[in-house]
């Protein structure tokens, strides 16, 4: 799966960043006349850094959902859909605020095989704690999915493609 065959039109940036242009589903029925839920087109600023050489010890992580553009409410569950080519150790964690907040996913304690385990389910809270200390607030429009490997030495992970929310409920 290529790395940008979500948006309908991508541009490489200075190697690091990708304008997307993509369809957002609105579910809200205040948001459409006729009452029902409608599609808005939103412009994303997705900034991860190319993807290095290969490598065939790479366990090639890949974050297949959430991939950028959902938007998750309050209570809600979302599922965590990862995969990769063959058996590792992975950790998956939920990064809020364009990265600036880490937090592992509730029900992925330890590591993961996202060969086997391809799937977390978790409950989106409007707070969640770091370090064990100091709560933030999880409601943000860029949030994103990390799969990292287990052993910090490799740098093997992946990324949501681009953000998508957490939002209360209007």
């Amino acid at each position: 799966m290529n790395r940008f065959s979500h948006c309908m039109a991508g541009v490489l940036l200075a190697g690091a960043a990708v304008f997307c242009v993509v369809c957002i589903n609105d579910p809200s029925p205040s948001s459409h006349p006729a009452g029902h839920g409608r599609d808005t087109l939103a412009v994303k600023v997705c900034t991860h850094p190319p993807l290095p050489p290969v490598d065939v010890l790479d366990p090639r992580y890949l974050v297949v959902r959430p991939n950028g553009g959902e938007i998750f409410y309050v209570g809600e569950q979302c599922t965590v859909v990862v995969h990769s080519n063959n058996s590792a150790n992975g950790i998956l964690i939920l990064k809020i605020r364009a990265g600036r907040y880490s937090h592992p996913l509730v029900g992925s304690t330890g590591s993961i095989d996202p060969f086997a385990d391809t799937m977390v389910v978790f409950t989106v809270t409007d707070s969640l704690s770091i370090n064990d200390s100091v709560k933030v607030s999880s409601i943000s429009d860029s949030c994103y999915i990390q799969l990292n490997d287990y052993s910090t030495t490799t740098g093997y992970k992946d990324f949501s493609d681009c953000y998508f929310a957490i939002r209360k409920r209007p």
